[in-house]
């Protein structure tokens, strides 16, 4: 986070002009990645960790594109191990702004499936649910197809099965994610 105001600054330094990468065609975006998630119907405090994510997507013109994401963090669990949470996101981007500025603010909505795993020696635990994604952040270029990616995605979801071992459950229980990512994005 320290290096973030100066790399805003150089930024912001860079002709403000640039080649409307995000016109038409392909992109792929790696990103850094902080999640936290909750149970929304138990008193559960929220749990949080770090991961990466991958992201791919076809812009049919410079304001609308189509996007698949998946991402996975290891959660920091509050008692017991740590264990792993992903996320696959299916949907549309939005973005706002001139065609040739370096700074191209985003919106995005997307269905969602959500996954969570903890090795237990009693039987491995999972949840597995769906949802819906909505997202902000923009992208600053730093070259013509290079940009700084920085975005948040709040996620609403419902959790529909639970499995302990060979054991499983069909459940409705109401859970929700943020996910902050710092990362790069190329437009081929």
């Amino acid at each position: 986070m320290k290096y973030l105001i100066p790399l805003l600054l150089l930024i912001s330094t860079v002709n403000l002009k640039a080649q409307d990468s995000t016109n038409i065609g392909v992109y792929l975006s790696f990103s850094l990645q902080g999640t936290a998630w909750t149970l929304d119907d138990y008193d559960y405090d929220g749990e949080s960790g770090s991961g990466f994510k991958l992201e791919i997507g076809y812009n049919i013109n410079s304001r609308l594109g189509f996007f698949i994401g998946f991402d996975g963090s290891e959660i920091n669990a509050d008692v017991g191990e740590n264990y792993a949470l992903g996320h696959f996101d299916l949907g549309a981007i939005g973005r706002l702004g001139k065609e040739d500025s370096k700074v191209k603010p985003f919106g995005k909505l997307s269905l969602l499936g959500f996954s969570v795993l903890q090795d237990n020696s009693g039987g491995d635990i999972e949840f597995l649910g769906s949802g819906i994604g909505i997202g902000l952040g923009s992208d600053f270029f730093i070259s013509s197809q290079l940009a700084i990616n920085l975005g948040y995605t709040i996620g609403a979801i419902t959790i529909d099965e639970v499995s302990i071992g060979n054991f499983s459950e069909k459940v409705e229980e109401s859970a929700s994610s943020g996910r902050f990512n710092l990362g790069l994005v190329y437009y081929f």
